[in-house]
């Protein structure tokens, strides 16, 4: 076992800090989840235009401890079609760069980097592709973690299905405490972790804004996402056999 968690690779930046405070009394108002977030993004239309091409400059590393992996084969895929948009193998330094023609339309991608000794991990953005993207993680999960969290969880792997991760922010990026996250098809277990990744007990996400779904069927998945009155767009995933699937949220 690994021990206690102290950082991890897939919490490279800032948690927002702080919680809201509990009523003192049953006269006190309830306050607001979303109050301290930014979702004046909520609503609004998707990017219209993208450049062409889009350049990407990748940071690959271990989900466990942030370090960066040299050698990790990188595809960045189209979701519609799922055919390869450009690869390339992080260098020496765990760089990869990536070059993708879009036609000037956005494109929904996602991105798979295999490694010898890891988990085949995926991660799905929380929009299209549109713009150049400076030191993009690409977080490659480890077993020895996988297994990990997975007894933390109280969950029995089943090798038939993966791991759906989804970290929730708002409009500006933040990570987001409060929201409740609901797989479909269902996960066998959810865990909302609090920042060591030790304790499964919580029911919405801490401050790291994690919500891990243990044995997500394999196939496309919907993550629903809700925080007080605000629900997030859907944006459709996929589980993998055996597999780590990461998809960022924003609203």
């Amino acid at each position: 076992m690994l021990g206690t968690v102290g950082c991890v690779g897939d919490d490279l930046d800032p948690a927002p800090t702080g919680s809201q405070p509990t009523p003192d009394t049953e006269a006190d108002p309830v306050p607001d989840p979303t109050a301290r977030f930014d979702f004046s993004c909520v609503g609004q239309a998707l990017p219209g235009k993208a450049s062409d091409p889009v350049m990407i400059s990748a940071l690959t590393n271990d989900s466990y401890t942030g370090g960066l992996l040299p050698g990790v084969a990188v595809e960045l895929r189209a979701v519609d079609g799922d055919y390869i948009l450009a690869a390339a193998a992080s260098d020496a330094t765990g760089v990869a760069t990536l070059a993708v023609a879009t036609g000037y339309d956005p494109v929904p991608t996602y991105g798979r980097m295999i490694h010898a000794g890891h988990v085949d991990s995926y991660l799905y953005p929380s929009g299209p592709l549109w713009r150049d993207e400076r030191n993009m993680f690409l977080p490659v999960l480890s077993p020895a973690w996988r297994d990990e969290l997975a007894g933390y969880a109280g969950v029995d792997l089943d090798p038939s299905r993966g791991i759906v991760e989804v970290i929730v922010t708002d409009c500006a990026g933040e990570r987001v405490e409060g929201a409740t996250v609901a797989f479909d098809p269902p996960a066998d277990a959810v865990a909302y972790w609090d920042p060591t990744f030790t304790d499964a007990s919580a029911t919405q996400t801490t401050i790291n804004g994690h919500a891990w779904g243990f044995n997500v069927p394999a196939g496309e998945v919907h993550a629903t996402i809700t925080i007080g009155d605000v629900t997030y767009r859907d944006w459709a995933v996929r589980s993998y056999a055996d597999s780590r699937t990461l998809s960022w949220r924003a609203p």
